[in-house]
């Protein structure tokens, strides 16, 4: 029998599939990481496997490729959920909260599509009823199992002995195990109530499910309180032995941002900037910038309007010393290119020297045609973490068809010579992927790692027909359907998925992700014409 969990990050659904995996004679992958589809097995073997909400795999990926016979979707109180997810630096892998979280919402909403839903909420407060209910289902369970006494060194030697093909292959964990006890304080995420977050608009009907079994389960949930902070107060522990909820972060209090700041997004341009200024100290997850309005490439696909306007500097300056208070990212070049703008590097050094300062990644995203003309020791210096670099393809003929006015040749040259004076900076490919380069996805992978990069994100191509920007004789060829950009992902993630890391999105995701972006940026939505 094959079980797949399919749940959020953060939900606790590892737990669930550790438990299981307590049954003798089975294989489990307990929480395969966001990156990776579920394998695809032809053995008959008992298998359980987690995965998570993504924007790259849909859950009927997972089912095509892993074939299970029950599909049990794990509910955690999506406030409790997002309180816990804002402080793992995996909250936007693979896919931004909003849209997990929304996908989520969607999935619950297709019932057809799971045979049974587990809530985080009965697991730990009732794990014995809830191993009756899914031996119900056939994985069949016995109460011993909550003795953990099959270890995660136990689980991965018993996979690699019977299916040794997807060692080094597929990568996976047990979660946050880490011995007795589930500590209650480590779940206590949701002070307040779900007006205090956003969460309310990305998944309203699981939200509202939630008011519906909570009147269900007030003695075993312990009423509302359960419902709006996720958990029992600090003092209490619960009844499952051998798991451990992911810990808090061990930040000072004092300076941990407010939670309704975390997770905030913002895109800072010429258009925008004047609107920020005045505007009191925020944290931000995410500050994306652009110095320029323009561009020196003319992508088939780009559907962004252009103007020489700039964000004056001392605008720039008063916004990162006034209007922020801290940033986990930052990111030069968001629609634009940045490195026309010769203020460049001055630029990223008032940033590292303000409370912008980004404490986790600090991303130059760049078309690569005029990096050499800046100083890359000014980059250095700044703290510059990452240089993602856009490139659909290294066929020349395709390159200059997608992404006209730039010279592949010398793109590989920049970024050869920054790579070999900066290795320690990461390297990232991002490529739109179009009917001309969908087919030549490996040899721009296997010329990316010769070049040193370490990490690719997919883009499918999206269209708007209303756009005055784009070619409309030639959008409609470039189009990829949804289901073979996500054929290529699996593929591509299992054929290199040792050697560098892939991100795919998915286009109408994309489209989806740019309306609380925009809102949250004080920027007007996008014209459609």
């Amino acid at each position: 029998m094959r079980v797949l969990i399919y749940g959020m990050q953060s939900s606790g659904a590892s737990t669930l599939a550790f438990l299981l995996a307590q049954r003798p004679g089975s294989c489990a992958f307990v929480d395969i990481w966001s990156m990776y589809a579920a394998p695809a097995l032809s053995g008959p073997e008992d298998v359980v496997a987690k995965v998570v909400v993504t924007t790259s795999f849909p859950l009927s990926l997972h089912q095509q490729r892993f074939k299970p016979d029950k599909t049990i979707l794990f509910l955690r109180h999506p406030v409790a959920n997002y309180r816990s997810l804002t402080t793992k630096r995996y909250r936007n892998h693979d896919g931004f909260m909003e849209e997990k979280f929304a996908i989520l919402d969607r999935v619950f909403s297709e019932k057809s599509t799971y045979d049974m839903i587990v809530y985080f909420e009965d697991l730990v407060l009732d794990p014995l009823n809830t191993l009756i209910e899914i031996s119900k289902s056939g994985w069949s369970c016995d109460p011993n199992f909550l003795d953990f006494s099959r270890t995660p060194k136990d689980i991965v030697e018993f996979n690699e002995s019977r299916l040794p093909f997807l060692k080094n292959r597929l990568e996976y964990g047990v979660g946050h195990f880490r011995g007795r006890g589930v500590d209650a304080a480590f779940a206590d995420q949701a002070s307040g109530s779900e007006t205090d977050c956003q969460v309310s608009d990305w998944c309203p009907q699981v939200i509202a499910k939630y008011h519906d079994v909570s009147q269900l389960r007030q003695g075993k949930w312990l009423s509302s309180r359960v419902m709006r902070t996720g958990l029992e107060g600090p003092d209490q522990k619960l009844a499952v032995p051998g798991a451990r909820l992911p810990s808090r972060s061990t930040a000072p209090a004092s300076t941990l941002p407010a939670a309704t700041n975390m997770g905030k997004r913002i895109q800072i341009n010429a258009r925008n900037i004047k609107q920020w200024l005045g505007q009191p100290p925020q944290y931000f997850d995410t500050i994306l910038f652009d110095p320029n309005q323009d561009c020196n490439v003319h992508c088939a696909y780009c559907h962004n309007p252009r103007s020489k306007e700039l964000v004056d500097t001392s605008d720039f300056e008063m916004f990162l010393e006034e209007s922020v208070s801290a940033a986990n990212y930052f990111q030069v070049g968001c629609a634009m290119e940045p490195t026309l703008d010769p203020r460049l590097t001055d630029l990223m050094l008032l940033i590292s020297r303000s409370p912008a300062r980004p404490r986790r990644a600090f991303r130059l995203q760049t078309n690569g045609i005029l990096l050499h003309r800046h100083d890359h020791e000014k980059m250095r210096d700044a703290g510059l973490t990452t240089l993602s670099v856009s490139i659909d393809t290294v066929d020349p003929s395709v390159f200059k068809r997608l992404r006209g006015g730039t010279c592949l040749s010398q793109v590989q040259e920049n970024v050869t010579e920054f790579h070999k004076a900066y290795p320690e900076i990461t390297l990232v490919f991002v490529a739109t992927v179009t009917s001309l380069n969908i087919k030549s996805i490996d040899e721009l992978i296997g010329a990316g790692l010769d070049l040193g990069v370490t990490r690719f994100n997919f883009r499918q191509v999206f269209y708007h027909p209303s756009s005055r920007i784009v070619d409309h004789a030639q959008m409609p060829s470039l189009l990829v359907p949804e289901d073979e950009f996500l054929e290529m992902a699996a593929k591509v993630q299992t054929k290199y998925g040792h050697l560098a890391k892939f991100h795919a999105q998915g286009a109408q995701a994309m489209t989806q992700a740019t309306v609380p972006l925009r809102a949250d940026s004080l920027l007007p939505p996008v014209k459609r014409w």
